[in-house]
């Protein structure tokens, strides 16, 4: 062992290119991990700041009894959406909706477009995966749903929700999707309930 060591130690000592080689190596070794310690202290200061810049939610997310019918803000929803709900469009917004889905008349055919459009949709659950069935729906056609979910749109959920954006952080998931909703299809009637869907009112947000 200790002669391998000699042997590299003299070859070393004896080739000016590799003691070169050598200490670029170990400053090319240096610089790297210095860079990389660098940007982790850096990706975790900016992880922090964002963490302390996102109000904590108003509620305990252990206690779903909170999200009840009296706690939910229901009571305060003007905006009840039903099957009988009327849509009424100015001539030009009639004009701009048909040009809207003129791809969809296309495929479905006019008859059929037109069940799309007054039929009410009620969608429970404003994630990764309701948030983008709700989206395609509106795209599709339909005028009147309900969105129903308890939760608050997260900084961690912008990588899977359809339409939320950082400015919606902290804002409740159908309330971001009714916002962006009405961006795409304006006169669309869009009830937003903030519940936490169970059997004790299945009846009552799925009914209309």
């Amino acid at each position: 062992m200790s002669s391998s060591l000699e042997k590299v130690t003299e070859y070393f000592s004896g080739n000016r290119n590799a003691q070169f080689a050598l200490v670029a190596a170990t400053a090319s070794a240096l610089t790297l991990s210095t860079v990389f310690t660098y940007q982790k202290v850096k990706r975790t200061e900016r992880v922090k700041k964002i963490k302390e810049s996102i109000e904590p939610p108003e509620f305990d997310l252990n206690n779903f009894s909170q999200f009840d019918k009296a706690s939910s803000g229901r009571e305060t929803n003007l905006n009840v959406v039903t099957k009988d709900t009327k849509v009424v469009t100015s001539p030009n917004e009639k004009l701009l909706f048909a040009e809207q889905l003129s791809r969809n008349c296309s495929f479905f055919g006019s008859d059929n477009l037109e069940c799309i459009k007054s039929s009410f949709v009620v969608v429970v659950g404003a994630g990764g995966v309701g948030s983008w069935a709700a989206l395609m729906l509106i795209r599709s056609g339909v005028q009147r749903i309900r969105l129903i979910d308890f939760d608050q749109v997260t900084l961690s959920s912008l990588n899977r929700h359809a339409v939320a954006i950082r400015s919606d952080v902290g804002m409740s998931k159908v309330e971001a999707m009714r916002k962006r909703f009405l961006e795409i299809v304006p006169h669309i009637k869009i009830d937003t309930r903030v519940e936490l869907f169970s059997k004790d009112n299945q009846e009552e947000l799925l009914s209309g």
